[in-house]
């Protein structure tokens, strides 16, 4: 609001008459009168601010931890380095990174940044509580950065092939790992080991977002049980199941991924089959073993952007018909879209009952269509008697 103003060179006080001039200065007291009344009114509602909203802004500090890959901001709450994390390769940070994660389940979630480097992790790490707790580094896809500038999670614990435990659990809502790579020094081509998954949600944990994230070398990568499940940006190389997601009872999302050998062969990590002969393992092992993306019971669940080598893969993505084998989650298929679905060269894909395409498997699927870009690779049904 203006209360008063000049035009020009000309001063319009002088031209008024005295009648103007008072109504003029009246609606200029009511103007002030109502800016003063407004600024003593947020005075009032900053000072009744319940004391608990100061409280756990002060526990959490945010602070600007800097800029990733794609040059977004990234605003942290806590550092694990300030909790006793060195991140050099030879600390054991496990006890840091969970009496991190302990400090902001306490204190209402919040993110917990991980400066480049490489994190040693000796046993299982717990992501738990109702609240929101992210656990962000820095990290950029395999052809633009580095192991040595991302930050590793090194995953060193003793290998229990009667266990077989998660190297990271997660249980509640809207929990999010994001911005890191997780390797596993003890993983060999010779003799393979067969860990448990490298990240897994239990059951009723819901909102989990898994994203940017690079996978270089283990057995199982990712087991997402509950429902609004996202994940996103994921590269790796994948030696038995890579995403898994079941028992889904709402819309999810799996966007771009990439699984191929080339990304533990061409990382520079210590155990990296370099030679010819351990490349062929690795070969041997992916082929005959290894499926990317396992769906089991999904609601609507969404499948964009999936890039993986099937010359060098099992199985690209396979659909169960009443949840995975090994779950009791009995409760029927799902229905989703699928869209941009690359398996070597296919561009689009679409999948019926006991259909199967080079690079895609399906089980008791509901037959959706099929494009014409799919009709010149080769298939097969596994039932005799059905129809082509």
């Amino acid at each position: 609001i203006i209360c008063n103003g000049h035009s020009g060179s000309v001063n319009r006080n002088s031209m008024d008459s005295d009648e103007t001039k008072k109504k003029r200065y009246v609606m200029k007291k009511k103007c002030w009168k109502a800016l003063a009344v407004s600024i003593v009114q947020l005075m009032i509602i900053t000072i009744m601010m319940p004391v608990n909203y100061t409280v756990k802004a002060a526990e959490m500090n945010s602070f600007i931890a800097g800029t990733t890959w794609d040059n977004d901001i990234l605003i942290a709450n806590y550092n694990v380095t300030d909790y006793g994390a060195v991140g050099d390769g030879v600390a054991d940070d496990t006890s840091a990174i969970q009496d991190t994660i302990d400090m902001a389940a306490m204190s209402g979630g919040g993110v917990i940044y991980f400066p480049p480097g490489r994190y040693r992790v000796t046993r299982q790490i717990s992501i738990y509580g109702s609240n929101n707790i992210t656990l962000r580094g820095q990290w950029g896809p395999p052809d633009k950065k580095s192991v040595n500038e991302i930050s590793l999670i090194v995953a060193d614990y003793k290998y229990e092939e009667d266990e077989k435990l998660p190297l990271m659990t997660i249980l509640g809502v809207g929990h999010c790992v994001m911005d890191m790579g997780f390797w596993y020094p003890k993983q060999s081509v010779e003799q393979v080991l067969q860990y448990g998954y490298t990240i897994s949600a239990e059951p009723n944990t819901h909102g989990i977002t898994v994203q940017n994230i690079t996978f270089y070398n283990s057995y199982n990568a990712c087991y997402l049980i509950g429902s609004a499940q996202h994940v996103r940006n994921i590269y790796g190389t994948i030696l038995n199941s890579g995403i898994v997601m079941d028992f889904n009872l709402e819309v999810s999302e799996i966007e771009r991924v990439r699984i191929a050998n080339r990304y533990w062969i061409a990382s520079g990590l210590e155990n990296a089959p370099k030679s010819e002969a351990a490349q062929k393992l690795l070969y041997n092992q992916t082929l005959n073993n290894a499926v990317s993306i396992e769906i089991g019971r999904a609601d609507n669940p969404w499948l964009y952007d999936i890039d993986i080598n099937n010359d060098e893969y099992k199985t690209g993505i396979r659909m169960y018909d009443n949840g995975l084998p090994e779950s009791d989650t009995t409760s029927g298929a799902g229905a989703g879209q699928l869209m941009n679905v690359s398996s070597t060269s296919i561009s689009e894909e679409a999948v019926s009952s006991h259909h199967y395409v080079e690079g895609f498997e399906a089980i008791d699927w509901t037959f959706i269509d099929e494009l014409e870009e799919t009709k010149k690779y080769r298939y097969t049904f596994h039932e005799p008697g059905v129809p082509d």
